[in-house]
């Protein structure tokens, strides 16, 4: 985990793109975005006077009013006023416990609670997510690495393997610049965060984890656990809720990628030269694509990775219209010019082949 300043207010400085402030934060909540943000840190001397996002504490856990009780059943969040200003709500026991409001800077206020920090955090990152489109750059989903004169971004669905083939490159030397989420800005993508997201099949697939304590024993104690949630969501949870609880029926442990490849370099940034689409099928190909298909198809596995995201965004497009984004226009404008390739990976697929799939491409 990256140090924690001492003071309470905290600013993170995501490449002067988007800028966080906290003028009070609570030490859970700091250590738990000091985790995910850690990069970014900064100690703040003063009061910033150019930031894009606050983080403001607050003991005002207002009553969620009877009439929005069906939207709140359905979405999990519903629309109002806040201090004179438009605003989101998200409830928690029939309360507010987030609020956030929306004017050329946002607002975020929190309530201090047990289990407060990893639900500011998504909504932090959808926040983040905005200002990153208003000011003409992408969080993407994707996995990304360097080796030579290449830079590779793997995107696809969740489940398209993307960690994997992620880990296959570095152990064969590639370095790293991301797992899950970067920046795509100018015609680069940025590192946002220095660490894997590492699941059970994982270490189950990969045998140079298998092997290699302490990752080996990683999710011993959840197995019969996230059996049990799995069965359960299957039976009974509504869709909207299936995201929040993919945590406990799929958890992840956070691993640096220095634990994993001491060797490899973490990069900040590179120029991306291939970008691969990875999808399920019955056998192992690759085909070449144009910009326009990869484009589109990089727009397509953004709505599916932040999917939790949509009718939250389609709520704050309908009272503001400020934030109706075009996001592939604007990875139009911020991918540049790499080839795409579309890679067809089944289900048993030896990673290894998939990495010498990827090298035939790259050639």
């Amino acid at each position: 985990m990256v140090g924690i300043v001492n003071n309470a207010a905290v600013l993170f400085d995501i490449y002067s793109v988007v800028k966080i402030y906290a003028p009070d934060m609570p030490q859970g909540v700091r250590r738990h975005l000091c985790n995910q943000f850690g990069l970014f840190l900064k100690n703040p001397t003063g009061i910033p006077h150019d930031v894009d996002i606050v983080l403001e504490l607050t003991k005002d856990a207002s009553k969620m009013p009877a009439a929005l009780r069906p939207m709140n059943v359905v979405f999990g969040f519903w629309p109002t006023e806040y201090d004179g200003t438009q605003a989101i709500a998200f409830h928690h026991q029939g309360r507010s416990d987030i609020v956030i409001t929306f004017s050329d800077l946002i607002r975020v206020f929190y309530v201090d609670r047990p289990g407060i920090s990893r639900k500011l955090y998504t909504v932090l990152l959808f926040a983040c997510r905005l200002v990153f489109f208003r000011k003409g750059a992408v969080l993407l989903h994707a996995a990304s690495a360097a080796k030579g004169d290449h830079c590779v971004i793997l995107t696809g669905h969740r489940g398209a393997k993307k960690t994997m083939i992620l880990l296959t490159m570095l152990k064969h030397g590639w370095d790293y610049l991301s797992d899950d989420k970067c920046l795509l800005c100018r015609e680069k993508v940025y590192l946002l965060q220095s660490f894997a997201a590492i699941r059970e099949h994982h270490v189950e697939t990969l045998s140079f984890l298998k092997q290699t304590e302490p990752y080996r024993h990683l999710f011993t104690k959840w197995k019969g656990l996230s059996t049990r949630v799995g069965d359960f969501v299957e039976r009974h949870a509504n869709k909207h809720l299936l995201p929040g609880l993919d945590r406990l029926v799929n958890p992840y442990r956070r691993l640096e990628i220095k634990e994993l490849f001491p060797d490899r370099a973490i990069l900040w940034s590179g120029k991306p030269s291939v970008v691969f689409l990875l999808l399920t099928g019955a056998r192992l190909s690759s085909n070449r694509l144009s910009r326009s298909e990869g484009i589109e198809n990089i727009h397509l596995t953004q709505n599916l990775a932040f999917g939790e995201f949509s009718s939250l965004e389609d709520l704050l497009f309908l009272y503001d219209k400020r934030y109706a984004f075009d996001p592939l226009h604007i990875i139009d404008k911020n991918i540049g010019e790499p080839q795409f390739y579309k890679i067809v990976i089944p289900g048993d697929c030896d990673t290894e082949h998939i990495y010498g799939e990827i090298l035939e491409c790259l050639k």
